[in-house]
């Protein structure tokens, strides 16, 4: 797409568009619907909100996959 090395690191456009701290990116995912019900109702038993939690998910498998 024209992108250099360097502008991986360097946050695009629309990502400023949206507002989106420059550490940030967007990622999306299709899981099965009884999947992300299910990681909703996780979240707000948690008092948490859906994507700080997929997050966490996310970084305690891979954690539990690297050790």
């Amino acid at each position: 797409m024209g992108e250099t090395p360097d502008s991986e690191s360097k946050q695009c456009d629309w990502e400023r568009d949206v507002g989106l701290k420059e550490e940030t990116t967007y990622v999306a995912i299709y899981p099965a619907r009884t999947h992300a019900e299910t990681w909703m109702e996780e979240a707000k038993a948690n008092d948490k909100a859906r994507n700080p939690y997929l997050i966490e998910l996310i970084q305690e498998a891979r954690a539990k996959r690297q050790g």
